[in-house]
């Protein structure tokens, strides 16, 4: 008996190799597969290839394979056949059924019918009896003598009082009834024009205080309820499992420390190894797509939302600062050449540190334009923002409404108090007067440029 051992990336390319090597078809060539191979992670790294051995099938085999298939299609007709039995029986049965069910709803029917005629008949004889009573009773009271009745005198006099009572009414009261009505008209009348000439500076901070309380408010939703220790322990276990499992794919020894934050609800992981760069990619794209993947894994089948973060040699950090320092470079070009400025695609994290960077900055604002992957912020001069996102409300005589539309996907994961912080800069500056903007001083750089 002849066998003949195969290697290929692929299992059907290892099927056909054996089967050209044996010369024969499918149905007569058994196959063992001695390793089953994988494509790798990323079809790269532990990639490995499938290895199988095969044979032609002897005549002793193909007889008993073609026995086997003869009893199975025995097997299934007789199958079958009983079913068709069941189901045939099943069916005179449901019809009996119905047919029982149909005589026993037509007798109820009848029933009802009988009964309903017998209680309308004896209705109607009662009726006809109450009818004769009442007439009998008219004739007896049409025969008897007529006069003034007593409750007729009460009702006079009673309402002699009454009369008296509303003519001694002072006129001090009708007065105050009268200014009453008017002050309840003005009432509707504000009402009905939704309080436009009522308290517009009132109006305006309740809503600016809203505003601030609405992303605290948002903040506590995100949060949830408090994790308690077993559960906090069983997040970061999966995180850790699942971390060591893709390493191990990539052939990678790296260390793994957690830490949950109780009060935000956040997972901290801090990976530690010898080449750390491979971790964190271009700009630190293959750190977020880790990120991500733990967070849908820490997240599945959960009723409270766990925010993870991923970092690794202190690169979060790092990168903060180096955002920080462009944003403050970006911000000292905008205000010299009076130009906005854009800066390149980033991510919702980034493009959160570049608008915390510049929220304080008296000169200058940022603002986000596009969609992922390609939004990026723009640095623009507040007096110019000013100008174009202000609106003004017809009844509120040139009173500018704050809006945040601009600000609302970048502060949406942002803790309660950078939010607050955000959207207070934003009130702030929407309820300045539009004044000249200063120029701005001058630097170091500046003067060894005009040097």
């Amino acid at each position: 008996m002849d066998k003949i051992t195969v290697t290929a990336k692929t299992y059907d390319e290892a099927i056909t190799k054996a089967l050209i090597g044996l010369q024969t078809t499918s149905d007569h060539m058994v196959v063992d597969i001695i390793e089953k191979g994988s494509a790798g992670f990323f079809g790269v790294i532990g990639a490995r290839s499938w290895t199988i051995q095969a044979r032609v099938k002897t005549e002793e085999e193909e007889a008993a394979e073609q026995k086997a298939v003869q009893e199975k299609a025995a097997a299934e007709k007789r199958a079958a056949q009983e079913k068709a039995a069941a189901e045939k029986k099943a069916a005179q049965e449901k019809a009996a059924a119905e047919k029982k069910a149909a005589q026993e709803k037509a007798a109820a029917e009848k029933k009802a019918a009988q009964e309903k005629a017998a209680a309308e008949k004896k209705a109607a004889q009662e009726k006809a009896a109450a009818e004769k009573k009442a007439a009998q009773e008219k004739t007896a009271a049409e025969k008897k003598p007529q006069g003034k009745s007593a409750p007729d005198k009460k009702k006079v006099s009673s309402e002699k009082p009454a009369r008296k009572a509303a003519a001694e009414k002072p006129e001090g009261d009708a007065e105050n009834a009268k200014q009453e009505g008017k002050a309840e008209g003005r009432r509707q009348r504000d009402r009905r024009r939704g309080g436009k000439d009522g308290d517009r500076n009132g109006r305006g901070r309740q809503e600016r205080a809203n505003a601030v309380a609405a992303p605290a408010k948002r903040r506590e939703e995100h949060v949830g309820r408090e994790v308690l220790q077993p559960e906090a322990d069983e997040i970061k276990a999966k995180a850790a499992d699942f971390l060591t499992q893709i390493f191990k794919v990539m052939e990678e020894e790296i260390t793994i420390d957690t830490d949950f934050n109780y009060q935000d609800n956040e997972l901290n992981v801090m990976m530690s190894g010898e080449d750390m760069g491979v971790l964190i990619g271009k700009r630190g794209q293959t750190l977020d797509s880790l990120q991500y993947l733990v967070s849908l894994v820490v997240n599945k089948h959960r009723d409270v939302y766990i925010r993870v973060k991923l970092d690794t040699e202190n690169y979060r950090e790092r990168r903060e600062q180096k955002l920080k320092s462009l944003a403050r470079n970006i911000a000292h070009k905008v205000k010299r050449t009076r130009r906005p400025m854009s800066l390149e695609p980033m991510n919702p994290y980034e493009r959160r540190i570049i608008h915390s960077a510049l929220q304080r900055d008296p000169y200058v604002t940022t603002y986000s334009e596009g969609e992922d992957p390609y939004r990026h912020i723009i640095v623009v001069l507040k007096k110019d923002m000013k100008r174009q996102n202000r609106r003004v409300r017809p009844e509120s005589d040139g009173a500018a409404e704050f809006d945040e539309a601009f600000y609302a996907e970048e502060t949406e994961a942002v803790n309660a108090s950078e939010r607050s912080e955000i959207i207070e800069a934003m009130i702030e500056e929407a309820s300045m007067q539009e004044d000249d903007l200063p120029d701005a001083p001058e630097t170091a750089d500046a003067a060894e440029e005009k040097e």
